[in-house]
Parts: structure tokens; C-alpha cells; sequence
């Protein structure tokens, strides 16, 4: 026999409200679905170097947009994931035998660097996070924070370039880049 029903409705109440939100809150994290930049190696399971337009597709479904920028060059995109790739090949067809050379980020929501940093944060959460690193400029568009930085092979000039970049505009991440160079 019960002492008091009252409370047990109330106890009822309260794991149901509990079972709801414990639901509510996985729904939650499952629909941020982190993507994780791992320097200049696989960027939210691209595998940068060695990942086709067919392997980015199968992870991110058919690209918002697609151009050929050249016989070894094609850039895709993917606005609702906030991604634009740039595929590379040397045997022509860029955009079905390419390989992923430069994989762009803009979105905030899904992604960040395996140390966290995200595109929003401010320069000060970069220079905490990555304290070794200083702002730098290089080859057009590689003016930011290099996360990573990597040497070009001598066939193709030789010289430094940002494994991983974080863009900086009005003092907070714009963009965060992982790429490798053609000889790698």
C-alpha cells in the first residue's frame, strides 16, 4: 500500500520531465554532429591528399556547387556544411579523379580544430590555444594564423605554406584552411 499517492505522481512527473530532456538533449548533440579538423590531415573525414569528389560526396551528399577551375583544378562546395574543396589531379577530370588538396571551412556551428578553435573565435582564443604561433602572410590567401606549417618540395619552388590556416578578418577567425601542397 502507498503512504502518500501525491508524491508518487510527482516522482512520475519528474522522471518523465527527466526521460524528455535526456531525449531532447541527444537529438540536440546529434544534429551539431562536431567535425573535427585534424591539422593538415583529414578535416571532418576528408582525408586531405587522398580523398576523391565521390569519397566528399558519400560523406556530405551532392555539392552545392561545381566548377572546373582548370585541366588539374575543380572547387565544390557545400553550403549547408559551410565546406569548399578543392580537388586536384594531374591526369585531367579534376572533378571525378581529382584528390582533395585544399579543404575551406566557414561554418561555426560544426566545426573546429582538434584543439577547439572554431571560426568566430576571437585572435586572442588562437594565441591560447596555438601560444607558438604568430600572425603571417604568404601566397595569396595565406595571410592569417599558420597552425601548421609545412615545406613546399623543391619541384615546385620550395618555400613554407600553412598546413593548417586560420583566417583572421575584424579580429576574429573567418575561415580555418587545411590543405597540402601537389608534391606531398
Amino acid at each position: 500500500m502507498l503512504a502518500n499517492p501525491g508524491k508518487l505522481t510527482v516522482v512520475r512527473a519528474l522522471v518523465t520531465a527527466s526521460v524528455a530532456m535526456a531525449a531532447l538533449v541527444g537529438t540536440a548533440f546529434a544534429a551539431t554532429d562536431v567535425r573535427v579538423i585534424q591539422g593538415d590531415r583529414n578535416a571532418g573525414g576528408i582525408k586531405i591528399g587522398r580523398s576523391t569528389p565521390a569519397d566528399v560526396r558519400r560523406l556530405y551528399g551532392t555539392p552545392s556547387t561545381s566548377r572546373v577551375e582548370s585541366t588539374h583544378s575543380c572547387v565544390q562546395s557545400w553550403k549547408g556544411v559551410r565546406l569548399v574543396v578543392q580537388f586536384f589531379t594531374f591526369e585531367g577530370k579534376p572533378c571525378a579523379r581529382g584528390v582533395a588538396l585544399i579543404v575551406t571551412v566557414t561554418g561555426r556551428a560544426a566545426w573546429r580544430t582538434a584543439v577547439g578553435l572554431r571560426v568566430g573565435d576571437p585572435a586572442a582564443r588562437v594565441r591560447a590555444l596555438y601560444p607558438r604561433v604568430r600572425p603571417r602572410a604568404g601566397f595569396a590567401g595565406d595571410r592569417g594564423y599558420w597552425l601548421v606549417t609545412r615545406q613546399i618540395c623543391a619541384e615546385v619552388g620550395g618555400g613554407r605554406y600553412p598546413g593548417l590556416l586560420a583566417r583572421i578578418q575584424r579580429g576574429r577567425v573567418s575561415a580555418l584552411v587545411a590543405r597540402i601542397s601537389v608534391c606531398d
